[in-house]
This record gives structure tokens, C-alpha cells and sequence, in this order.
């Protein structure tokens, strides 16, 4: 099996608070994944979605530090602007392979992150 990159929600953001998983804190990364309920997809699909999204406003590991686009191994958070962007390119892609079960899954973590305004978060590989 493929690596995974891991998209969850963050139910309320902070504005000065890093996302990227500290080992010091002694949390087990499986805890941190519960917390924003993410769902895993398979790098080999993701990165057909990279460089369909390097116009896309996002952020590395913080609000402090704007982006463009997923990367591919760190922590993008994915303000609510953007996710209808990103839906649009993970559903041309479902309509391309409509059998994979994780996008299905992917599509619905995005509509309910637009339905509630919320920010996504992708940990990357």
C-alpha cells in the first residue's frame, strides 16, 4: 500500500497556532488524525492533484505563512475560499475514476467544510 495524505477539518481555527504535530508533545499522530476526523487518501492520487492546485490560496503548518496550493509533505491548511477550488478538482478527478471509495469520502469531508465555513487540514506524508 501506498503512503496516505490525511485530510481532516479544523472545527475552530487559531489564528497564531501551529498545525504541525510536535513529537515533544507526546500525542500518537493516529490521536491527532481522530481529532480532525480525516480521512486518508492515496499519495499516488494526490499527486495527480498537485499541480491542479498550485493557484489555490493556502497555508504551511500556520495562518502565518500563505501559500499556494497542497504541498505535498508538510501540514496546508486550506482556507474556506479555497475549498470550493479544491472540490472542483477532486470531483473531475471522481468523474475520471468513480470507484475509488476514498474520494467519495473526500467529497463529502469538502461539502461539509463549505457547508460550515471551516478551514481544511492536509497532513502530508
Amino acid at each position: 500500500m501506498s503512503c496516505c495524505l490525511h485530510f481532516g477539518i479544523i472545527q475552530n481555527i487559531e489564528q497564531k497556532k501551529n498545525y504541525c504535530p510536535n513529537p515533544n508533545d507526546h500525542i500518537d499522530f493516529k490521536d491527532v488524525l481522530k481529532l480532525y476526523n480525516c480521512i486518508s487518501v492515496p499519495d499516488d492520487i494526490v499527486n495527480d492533484w498537485i499541480p491542479l492546485t498550485t493557484n489555490m490560496p493556502t497555508f504551511l503548518f500556520s495562518l502565518d505563512n500563505e501559500y499556494k496550493g497542497l504541498d505535498h509533505y508538510a501540514v496546508t491548511l486550506i482556507p474556506p475560499n479555497s475549498v470550493k477550488m479544491f472540490l472542483e478538482t477532486v470531483s473531475f478527478y471522481q468523474k475520471e475514476n468513480p470507484g475509488e471509495k476514498t474520494i467519495k469520502e473526500l467529497i463529502s469531508l469538502l461539502k461539509i467544510a463549505i457547508e460550515n465555513n471551516k478551514y481544511i487540514i492536509c497532513f502530508g506524508i
